[in-house]
């Protein structure tokens, strides 16, 4: 998982288990780098995929960064939980 430095947007397809998208209950890919999330465009394709657009601004410069699945209720009423995080790192040209 990785990108050259100045790439453009990218689409991320993540496979796992148990993501859902309902009105309370959403699976969202996360971007996350020094201590801060940036939440992805993300497409639920199924319960096992999602796709998500990492923006070429977050591939301007190269970095290590923490790619994850964040599910539960964004307004508050389900917990949230977190995937373990895959390293995605993107290279200097």
């Amino acid at each position: 998982m990785s990108a050259v430095a100045g790439s453009p947007d990218l689409t991320l397809t993540v496979m796992g288990s148990g993501f859902v998208n309902g009105n309370h209950n959403v699976s969202s890919v996360v971007w996350h780098v020094n201590g801060s999330d940036t939440f992805l465009a993300t497409t639920f394709v199924s319960g096992t995929e999602l796709t998500a657009v990492i923006p070429a601004t977050l591939l301007a410069n190269p970095v290590v960064a923490n790619v994850l699945v964040e599910t539960g209720d964004p307004m508050g009423s389900a917990p949230l939980s977190r995937t373990n995080a895959i390293d995605f790192t993107v290279t200097a040209p």
